[in-house]
C-alpha cells in the first residue's frame, strides 16, 4: 500500500536580488514555462498526492493565476497501454499557504517555509482523517531546473522511505536546491532544531539568513540517492542568465 506523498514548494523567505513587479518563480526558463510550473511538475512526477505552494499574500493571487489549482499525473496521462487512457486521468490538487505573521518576522527563510508547509499540509489533512495525513513530504525548490524525467525512476523510493536526492554530491547539505524526501519524525526534529538554533542567537532575526545546510544538517543521517539530474540553480540574477548561456 502507497503511503500518502505531499509535495512541498517553498516560495517565502527568498533573498532574491531579482527585484520586480512579479515574484522571481514567475520567471520563465523555457517558452511559456516559468521556475514554479517547473517545481510543479515535478511533485507530480514523483507521484505526490498533494501539492503545496508556501508565498506570501501578495504573490499568491498571481502564481494562482499561472500554475491553477489542479495538475494531472503526468504517469498516468502517457500509459500507451492502458485502452480508456481518459478513464484513469489522475489529478492532482494545488493547495496555496503563506507562513504566519510571526514566521514573517522572527523565521522569514526559505529552509523555515519548507518545514513550515510540511507542518501545515500534516496538520490540515491530519484532521480530516488519518488516512488523509501526509506519512512522507517531498521538497522540491522552485529556484533551480532539473531533469524531470529522473524523479520519475525513484518514484516507488520516495513512497517508501525519506531520502536526500543528490547531484554530482550536490545537495540541500551542501546549501543547492536539490529536493528531499522526510517523514513526519524527520519533520518534527527538524522544527525542534530550528527552535533550538534561534533560542541560542542573541537576535531572533538571525534565523532570517541560515543557509540550508545549517537547517536542515539533521538530515545527514539520512540516506543519499545520487542521480542524474542536470541540475542548474537559478536563485538570482547571475545564476539566470548563466542558465541561458
Amino acid at each position: 500500500m502507497s503511503s500518502n506523498l505531499a509535495g512541498i514548494i517553498p516560495v517565502a523567505g527568498h533573498k532574491s536580488d531579482i527585484d520586480l513587479p512579479w515574484h522571481h518563480v514567475l520567471m520563465p526558463y523555457d517558452k511559456n514555462k516559468t521556475l514554479i510550473q517547473h517545481a510543479v511538475y515535478n511533485c507530480a512526477m514523483i507521484g505526490c498526492d498533494s501539492i503545496w505552494i508556501v508565498c506570501d499574500d501578495s504573490y499568491q493571487p498571481l502564481i494562482r493565476s499561472i500554475v491553477g489549482e489542479k495538475i494531472e499525473d503526468p504517469v498516468y496521462r502517457y500509459r500507451a497501454h492502458t485502452r480508456h487512457a481518459s478513464d484513469h486521468k489522475r489529478w492532482i490538487p494545488v493547495l496555496y499557504c503563506s507562513t504566519t505573521t510571526r514566521d514573517q518576522q522572527r523565521r522569514n527563510n526559505i529552509g523555515w517555509s519548507a518545514i513550515f508547509g510540511c507542518l501545515l499540509a500534516s496538520k490540515t489533512f491530519g484532521s480530516l482523517s488519518k488516512h488523509t495525513a501526509p506519512e512522507r513530504f517531498f521538497v522540491c525548490w522552485p529556484y533551480c531546473k532539473i531533469n524531470s524525467e529522473a524523479l520519475r525512476t525513484v518514484r516507488r523510493k520516495a513512497d517508501k522511505q525519506p531520502v536526500v536526492f543528490s547531484d554530482r554530491s550536490l545537495s540541500v547539505l551542501s546549501d543547492d536546491f536539490l529536493p528531499f524526501v522526510c517523514d513526519n519524525k524527520a519533520l518534527q526534529d527538524l522544527r525542534q532544531h530550528c527552535y533550538n538554533l534561534q533560542v541560542s542567537m542573541s537576535n531572533y532575526r538571525e534565523f532570517n539568513y541560515l543557509n540550508l545546510s545549517t537547517i536542515f544538517s539533521i538530515l545527514n543521517n539520512v540516506d543519499t540517492c545520487e542521480l542524474q539530474l542536470d541540475y542548474k540553480k537559478i536563485s538570482n540574477w547571475e545564476e539566470y542568465c548563466n542558465f541561458f548561456k
